[in-house]
């Protein structure tokens, strides 16, 4: 027998995939972590990290210096039996007696005013903070880039406007039948954010992911659900498989724990966590935390405002 790294917890997601039977490989090695597809379905397996999220399985300390180290490498075939995920490298990831971790409830009710309120604060916050090569700046104020960076800010500024735009009247329940136009020119700024930017997770598709998370934590169903349609069904085509994959957790409302936990503190009004959530935003990715959280910024201030 090679060598057996122990899960202590997994997320919906990646439990769904770890199931005996599943069969796939190794997709790709990084320091801390390492991607694998089961079926289809993505599992990103690490240390801690990494932190808890939906697709997210977290292993105590590897026993060498790095995943490469234990053989692990792309391509390389893996299958689920007895509890166990085995690379054809030895290692066998035991998946058996790992806590399942999804985020806390969102809240039962929730006030525009405390939102409102709670955004003024992020955004003081996040502004002399927030990464100045993603696209933080959709939510948290001017941008300092220039070249290409500079002309990514501006489609996605453009493109944010016009799906909120569609969400202002999505939310306005004194709004009949949906403006056809509108709905149109949405959809296609859904389009042209999803795979805006480099990475396995492009920066315009954590935008769209932060704003399903927000209209799912704030409880616009209707909304939610109609953008959901538009995103995950082009998301299949427009973007990476990964990437996908987190936006169809997105979808129903599950994030990071760190979004989870930042998005709760705006909901609620606890201005006090707000420093400390945006310390584990910043451990998110290069800028997927915080391009995940503009998302959310922005999904919140279409809720607050129409309510």
């Amino acid at each position: 027998m090679g060598v057996v790294v122990q899960l202590v917890s997994i997320g919906p997601h990646a439990q769904r995939a770890l199931t005996d039977g599943a069969r796939g490989m190794v997709e790709a090695v990084f320091e801390q972590s390492f991607h694998v597809v089961l079926e289809g379905r993505y599992v990103c397996i690490g240390t801690s990290g990494i932190g808890n999220g939906p697709l997210n399985a977290i292993t105590r300390a590897a026993p060498l210096s790095s995943w490469r180290d234990m053989g692990i490498a792309e391509a390389r075939a893996c299958e689920c039996g007895d509890g166990r995920l085995s690379i054809e490298c030895g290692v066998e990831v035991s998946y058996e007696g790992a806590s399942l971790w999804t985020p806390s409830p969102w809240p039962a009710t929730w006030s525009a005013d405390t939102v409102r309120q709670s955004l003024t604060v992020l955004g003081a916050l996040a502004l002399p903070r927030m990464p100045r090569d993603g696209l933080a700046v959709v939510a948290f104020g001017p941008s300092e880039a220039t070249g290409i960076v500079r002309a990514l800010h501006r489609m996605a500024l453009l493109n944010t406007a016009t799906v909120s735009d569609w969400l202002a009247e999505a939310l306005d329940q004194s709004v009949g039948e949906p403006d056809a136009d509108l709905a149109r020119a949405a959809a296609d700024a859904v389009h042209s954010l999803l795979g805006l930017g480099p990475g396995l997770t492009p920066a315009g598709d954590d935008v769209l992911a932060g704003l399903l998370v927000a209209l799912r934590a704030a409880d616009a169903r209707t909304a939610a659900d109609a953008l959901a349609s538009v995103v995950c069904e082009a998301a299949a085509r427009r973007t990476t498989g990964l990437s996908a994959a987190f936006i169809a957790a997105a979808a129903e409302g599950l994030p990071s724990e760190a979004l989870a936990r930042t998005t709760q503190a705006l909901l609620t009004g606890d201005h006090a966590a707000l420093t400390s959530c945006l310390d584990a935003v910043d451990a998110v990715g290069h800028t997927s935390g915080w391009d995940m959280l503009a998302g959310v910024a922005l999904g919140l201030a279409a809720v607050s405002e129409a309510s």
